[in-house]
């Protein structure tokens, strides 16, 4: 769940700025339906590859192994 959450919340991020963006620059709607196509494959792939670095890229983005790499002697 925590992986897909920070996908999310990083495809959300993405997406406003993204209309921020197309807002700033006076695109005119309604886009039309290839650039609209474009926009969400581009946004999927964003969503998978941000899942994907955060399940299988460093520990230190997943909480619960930031402690497990650090070794305790006692």
């Amino acid at each position: 769940a925590y992986v897909l959450a920070v996908a999310t919340l990083g495809l959300l991020v993405v997406a406003a700025v993204l209309i921020g963006a197309l807002a700033v620059l006076g695109v005119r709607l309604p886009l039309s339906n290839g650039f609209v196509a474009a926009i969400g494959g581009a946004l999927a792939l964003g969503y998978v590859a941000t899942a994907g670095m955060v399940a299988l890229g460093p520990p230190g983005l997943r909480p619960w192994t930031r402690g497990s790499h650090q070794a305790t002697t006692r």
